[in-house]
Formats: structure tokens, sequence, C-alpha cells
């Protein structure tokens, strides 16, 4: 496991193993998305979801069949289809996305392996981190008659509001259309309404002067081996900043360090719900898995990580965590670029 908060860590034996997640991943049900609503149907591990209601984003009509894949734990890896920047570019492509369940349960997050295209895919949230992050909300129930989410006359965040929604906000947009009367409940998405292409559910990641000066106390704390001292420090910063995925990836890597890789994967996890473009997440994630021996796991989170060019070949070769899937010809064609 590397990143710059563990450069100097070394491997550390007789780690417990992984506990599953802490609730079970139950994804049926309507998805807030920059393409619009999306309803996901889960039998089994198997997932579809279909746009149950487009947002105009993308030339998609609605009950076309835009995701398939399969769910295990909290992790959904799936086929999802993306289109390009202009008609004129071509058909839309299919995409391999990883998504982990979040914040108990209300926010897929995650990222996506895109093949060559002749323009750029859209849909992706773009981050301080990069541009390849998936989000996705679960729709709640609410009061109907509210405008659309991403309609082509809603208005999109005021540039200088960097903070992150919240699910009591009083500009939350409803989902659907308004209902007959007698009145119905409505799926409701919290945060703002959005004009296609511009809306980022998550927001961009806050790094207060004062955070700053934490973290960087938790990551020499961290090259030092001392771990408490490191965790409190990334603590602090995450009181000053709560959305903080460096900070959260931080209290992850201490807790790595003192041999709790179970609590180390709790946090590597929250970081990517707070910003799926996280890489450094992912790629940590994948080392925990390959530890417990976790191969199929382990390589979907490090095909996400070395494809986007989160993690180095060089770095990737040298590092004990992954030595358990060097043997493996799904790692061989990884490093290959036959993956």
């Amino acid at each position: 496991m590397r990143g710059f908060f563990l450069a100097t860590l070394a491997m550390l034996a007789s780690i417990p193993a992984l506990t599953t997640s802490s609730y079970a991943a139950d994804l049926s049900g309507r998805w807030g998305s920059k393409y619009g609503e999306i309803e996901l149907s889960q039998k089994g591990d198997s997932v579809t979801g279909t746009l149950a209601r487009t947002s105009g984003f993308c030339p998609f009509a609605d009950g076309e069949k835009l995701l398939e894949g399969s769910v295990s734990g909290d992790t959904l890896t799936a086929s999802f289809r993306m289109c390009q920047v202009d008609d004129d570019c071509g058909p839309p492509a299919t995409v391999s996305a990883l998504l982990v369940l979040g914040k108990n349960g209300s926010v897929l997050s995650g990222a996506a392996v895109a093949p060559k295209t002749a323009c750029p895919l859209v849909g992706f949230s773009t981050t301080e981190h990069g541009q390849r992050g998936l989000y996705f909300k679960r729709a709640k129930t609410g009061e109907a008659g509210a405008p659309p989410i991403a309609s082509a006359a809603s208005a999109a965040p005021a540039a200088s509001d960097k903070s992150a929604p919240t699910e009591t906000s009083s500009s939350s947009a409803a989902l659907g259309p308004a209902a007959a009367s007698p009145p119905s409940p409505t799926p409701v998405l919290p945060g703002p309404a959005a004009t296609p292409g511009t809306y980022d559910p998550r927001a961009t990641v806050k790094v207060s002067a004062g955070a700053t000066e934490k973290l960087l106390a938790g990551k020499h704390a961290l090259e030092a081996g001392q771990f408490e001292a490191a965790r409190r420090a990334f603590e602090e910063a995450l009181v000053q900043d709560p959305t903080n995925p460096t900070a959260l990836v931080g209290i992850g890597a201490s807790y790595y360090g003192r041999q709790d890789r179970a609590k180390a994967m709790e946090y590597y996890k929250r970081a990517l719900a707070e910003d799926p473009n996280f890489g450094m997440a992912y790629y940590n994630i994948a080392c925990l898995y390959a530890l417990d021996g976790d191969a199929k796991m382990a390589l979907d989170y490090l095909k996400i990580a070395f494809l986007n060019g989160f993690v180095p070949l060089a770095e990737m070769e040298a590092d004990p965590d992954l030595a358990s899937l060097r043997g493996l010809p799904e790692y061989k064609a990884l490093v290959e670029g036959e993956f």
C-alpha cells in the first residue's frame, strides 16, 4: 500500500481479516444521476439499471437500459453506457464502472475505465482530483410538484458555492413530474436543481488553511510511525473540513499502521463517498483486498486505480501488498495492457 502517506510504512504481519460491510447492499430503487432518474433492479447479486426519467443530458430514451452488473458486499461492478460530448462524435460507449455504496446506503460513488472514443464522454463528476468519477444519490420520498432534477430550466449552483449539498436543503429538487390530484409521494434527490452538465452533486472538496496544517502534521506523524498522533491530526482536520477525502484516507492509513484493516477499509471507502476521483483510495482498497486474499475484489479496484493513472506501474510492481496477485493471469494482463 502506497500513496504519499504510506511511503515509509513497512508491512505488518498478523493483521486481522476484514469484516463484511456494516449493511447489506440493497440497490433496488431510483437513483439520481446526471443522466436523470435511473431505476436499479437487484435480483440476488445481479443489478440492472434503466432510465426512468431522462434529464435531457444525453439522447437516451426513458426505459433504455444503461447499467448491468453485479454487487459484492458494498461494491457494484458494472457496465455503464455513457454518451459522447456531441451527437456527431458517434454512438454512446460502454465503460467499466466500479461503484461503492456509502453514506448509510444513500450514495453510489466510484470511477470508470472508458474505451477510446472520437470525443470525450460526458457524465463524469469533475473534482480537483480528476474527471473520472461517477456519483449517484438514492432518491427519497418527498412532496410532489418541485422541478425535476437536471431540467433545462433549472439553475446551476453559484460558482462560489463550494459547500456540499445537504439532505435538508430547502433547494432540494424533486425527481419526476408533479403528481395528479390527490398528490402522492414523489422521489426527491437531495441537493440543488441542476443545468445538464454543470452539477457535481458531491461539490468541491474544501481544504482550509487550518486543515492543511493538520493534514501535514498527520502525514509527518505517519511517516514517523506515530499512528495515534497521525489519527488525531487527521481527525482534527475533519473537524474543520468534514468531507475532506485526504483526511479520511489519512485516518485509514493510521488504522492500517495499527494493524486494523477493517477500520482502514471503512475510512478509505468513506473518502470515495466524498470524492469518487480520489485515486489513492482505490489503490489502498485494492491492497487491503489483496492482503485478505480476495483476488477478484482486489483486481476490480486495482483496474480502476491503474488504468486511470492513479498509481505508477513501477510502484505497483514493487508493492509487497500485491504479492498475492502477481501470479494471476488477470494481473499480468492488466500490467501488459491487455486487461
